[in-house]
């Protein structure tokens, strides 16, 4: 009874997220990203009216499973260099490719109410004296490859997790919580007031690409996305 219940909850959900519109559309699944929803925004006032946009947030295995699924046209994601091999032998069971776009290092964020707020860098050492919170935790996570040398993640203090993005800003914004990420703030699309801190000696090695059917081309709607997010790297 239980079981089925599920199926007809998500199948009831899968409807109400059905697009019963006539006409193109773009569908895309991304990490959780203010440049992103900024970016996705552009979009919108340029092309939105020629296109019905889907957007989903989620982790690198959900991303890609949409892709596969035929859900979302693309998928934009992030992995550490080490792990490409193998991400790219996972996606090709999927009949999905990844393609990188650029390489960046991870940091830390923190708001105003931070005491390093005004500082630009931080050390190994002193991470594990801050409070963070966690956001989507899955086996390609920043946390699961950031190898931080001097202090393993598993040392950092997490005092909130949460697969909420609208919480981490607030806990940013409001308390001197801060929060592992992307080195990925471009002034043009900053939204917050949020600094981030650059980890000293911690080399680029998060990858950012999007995922997409190995066979295909892509929408110009694709396209246009693929084009501005690769500019604001």
């Amino acid at each position: 009874r239980e079981y089925a219940q599920n199926i007809l909850h998500n199948v009831s959900l899968i409807d109400s997220l059905s697009d019963h519109n006539q006409g193109k559309k773009f569908s895309l699944a991304t990490y959780p990203s203010n440049m992103i929803s900024r970016l996705l925004t552009d979009f919108y006032k340029e092309m939105g009216s020629s296109y019905i946009v889907e957007h989903s947030e989620g982790t690198v295995e959900e991303i890609s499973n949409r892709v596969a699924q035929g859900l979302s046209e693309i998928g934009i994601v992030y992995i550490a260099q080490k792990q490409l091999h193998q991400f790219q032998h996972i996606l090709s069971h999927k009949k999905l490719k990844f393609i990188p776009l650029d390489v960046k290092e991870a940091c830390v964020y923190v708001g105003p109410h931070h005491p390093r707020y005004h500082d630009e860098s931080i050390d190994f050492q002193e991470l594990s004296s801050l409070s963070f919170v966690r956001g989507v935790r899955d086996f390609f996570s920043v946390e699961h490859h950031l190898s931080l040398g001097a202090i393993s993640t598993e040392q950092l203090h997490y005092s909130l997790y949460t697969n909420s993005d609208h919480l981490t800003i607030n806990l940013l914004m409001n308390t001197d919580v801060c929060s592992l990420g992307i080195n990925f703030l471009h002034d043009q699309y900053k939204q917050y007031d949020v600094q981030q801190l650059q980890i000293n000696n911690c080399e680029p090695f998060l990858l950012i690409g999007y995922i997409c059917p190995e066979e295909g081309s892509l929408s110009e709607a694709a396209k246009w996305f693929i084009r501005n997010f690769q500019a604001i790297l």
